[in-house]
């Protein structure tokens, strides 16, 4: 997992704020980051509004006070329209439960499994994202993010 090579190269003891490298959004951070200094674990959503587009992506589903109730890896059957960004806070006291997730044997590449993973242990919160955003992992969301962020 690279948040867990991170986190043993770099010897972090404190906070993390993820990004992925292929989301670009035009949002600020700063009401995200207010949320989950309040709330603990979060993760960043946007809403894409189209199930059939939901394939491709995480698919999140969140109860009335925040917290994910689930969360299904580029699911057949979506049930909302609310994507996971690659957008993750986890607080120092999340550490050790990465370094279990990774000696579990877990999917170390993709950081939406631990999401999956966590959010059945601990409460982790989604934070909506407004705004632009793109997530740039295919060809064809390149072209569009040349198009649109030029």
């Amino acid at each position: 997992m690279t948040s867990k090579l991170v986190i043993d190269s770099q010897k972090v003891d404190d906070d993390l704020l993820i990004i992925g490298g292929d989301n670009l959004f035009k949002s600020s951070l700063t009401e995200f980051a207010q949320f989950a200094a309040k709330h603990g674990p979060t993760l960043g959503v946007y809403d894409i509004g189209n199930l059939e587009e939901m394939k491709k992506y995480g698919n999140v589903s969140v109860g009335p006070d925040g917290k994910i109730t689930e969360f299904v890896e580029k699911p057949p059957q979506p049930k909302t329209t609310l994507c996971a960004m690659c957008l993750y806070y986890y607080p120092r006291a999340v550490l050790p439960l990465i370094e279990q997730y990774v000696k579990e044997g877990n999917n170390p590449d993709q950081p939406g499994r631990l999401v999956a993973w966590l959010y059945t242990r601990q409460p982790v919160y989604a934070h909506q994202i407004h705004g632009q955003w793109l997530d740039i992992g295919s060809f064809e969301t390149l072209e569009q993010a040349n198009r649109e962020f030029a």
